[in-house]
């Protein structure tokens, strides 16, 4: 199911045949470089996520989406909003495969997906988590109208920096 479309994507829900392309994005130390510990996501953390993110689906009516490009209507990517740990305030999340980076495709989701969460769900505000040496994501969050609001001390040290945007 399309949940929204872009001039090079369309977006649309999580199925099971997701499977091998989600562990291939997730499964990739690139791309997992910047996301929790870093470490590449196992078989059964992405079995785990699909039933995770079905149950958001009916929950919330959104969650992580498959990024599909339109040209080649390969799944290039996944990406959407969520609320690790419960919290209160969605966050957005990406990650594309390593061959679709600096195409302007991250960039292009991120504002597509605040616009439709506020649109569609009303949603006041989406933030952003990313680590502080991630400047690449950094740019893409800047680009798509997020303010930086401050930083976290992680446990190890290292630093996250928060960012937010607003519906209006």
């Amino acid at each position: 199911m399309i949940v929204f479309e872009t001039s090079r994507l369309k977006v649309r829900k999580w199925r099971r045949d997701d499977f091998d392309t989600l562990l291939s994005v997730y499964g990739n130390p690139k791309v997992c470089r910047y996301i929790d510990d870093g470490s590449p996501l196992s078989a059964d953390e992405a079995r785990a996520w699909l039933s995770v993110t079905q149950t958001n689906y009916e929950k919330r009516g959104y969650g992580m989406w498959a990024l599909t490009a339109k040209d080649t209507s390969a799944t290039i990517g996944f990406g959407g909003l969520v609320h690790p740990g419960n919290q209160k305030t969605p966050e957005i999340k990406y990650a594309l495969d390593v061959d679709h980076w600096r195409q302007g495709y991250a960039t292009e989701f991120v504002s597509a997906a605040c616009s439709h969460g506020f649109d569609r769900f009303a949603l006041p505000s989406i933030i952003a988590t990313v680590a502080a040496e991630n400047f690449a994501s950094i740019h893409v969050l800047e680009k798509s109208g997020f303010s930086a609001t401050g930083d976290q001390l992680e446990s190890d040290g290292s630093i996250t920096r928060v960012f937010q945007k607003t519906a209006f």
